[in-house]
């Protein structure tokens, strides 16, 4: 073994050192490893001593890339090569006359980073789905709102047709009140001139009956209109509370889909970092 690479094997332990996370440390030459410190959580299954074609997608990995190409190369790896996935660090190692002779690599799990990562794209579909689902509730609650015064208009329009109904009825009862007291009149006028008006005393007398009629169907009438008006009122009063209510609904699904833009903003950028 060439000096320069046993001067690396013997420094393993202060190399490791200078990673904050749990490390694993491989040192290899063209051949085969020659030098191998696991770390307390990550560990491979590769000894010192074993040959480059016996283990297991070799060509993949970082320590072989910076062996031939006398690069420094950082990579991400999963699971297939090792059972774990990894992020390694690979340097080339240079003999006195500037030969690649070998490479030393840093290994740290990648597991927590990819359960990261994974947890940020499952965070972020989850969220798309709660907006959406978020925009149908606030786009169901403005054709609610709309519908809500549509209806409220159309009861004042119908307040408005009882009103107008109303006064009809009223001239109804005048046109009542001048009848009788014409058939009134004409009963007085007609017992006056003695037999020569029974006959237009009968017709008087059918003339009151009318009057009294239409007077007393009139009242009836406008009795219940004003009982609709009572209905219509309670309506109109229960849906301006609905558009109350749906008006603070709408203010709080708008800062609802606020808060899921920024959800969705974080995670975005959360799974940028991982």
């Amino acid at each position: 073994m060439e000096e320069i690479l046993q001067s690396v094997v013997n420094s393993m332990e202060v190399y490791r050192a200078t990673y904050p996370d749990d490390a694993l440390i491989v040192v290899a030459d063209k051949e085969k490893i020659i030098g191998y410190l696991p770390g307390k959580t990550i560990r491979f299954n590769i000894s010192v001593g074993d040959l480059w074609e016996d283990i297991p997608y070799y060509q993949e990995t970082s320590i072989y890339k910076s062996l031939i190409s006398g690069k420094h190369l950082r990579e991400e790896h999963d699971s297939k090569a090792f059972g774990v996935p990894y992020v390694s660090s690979s340097s080339p190692i240079f003999n006195e006359e500037g030969n690649v002779v070998g490479s030393i690599t840093g290994i740290v799990s990648n597991k927590q980073l990819d359960t990261l990562r994974t947890t940020a794209k499952e965070l972020a579909a989850a969220t798309e789905e709660v907006s959406a689902t978020s925009e149908q509730i606030t786009a169901a609650t403005n054709e609610i709102a709309t519908e809500a015064q549509i209806l409220s208009g159309l009861s004042e329009e119908v307040t408005q047709k009882i009103n107008e109904i109303s006064s009809i009825l009223s001239f109804i009862r005048n046109v009542a009140s001048q009848s009788n007291l014409l058939a009134l009149n004409a009963m007085i006028e007609a017992a006056r001139v003695g037999d020569q008006g029974k006959g237009f005393a009968v017709v008087a007398k059918e003339m009151r009956k009318m009057a009294d009629s239409s007077r007393q169907s009139s009242e009836d009438i406008e009795d219940q209109l004003k009982q609709i008006v009572s209905v219509v009122t309670k309506m109109s009063s229960a849906i301006q509370g609905i558009s109350e209510r749906i008006e603070k609904h709408s203010d709080g699904t708008q800062e609802l889909n606020a808060a899921f833009t920024q959800i969705a903003s974080t995670t975005e950028a959360l799974a940028l970092v991982s």
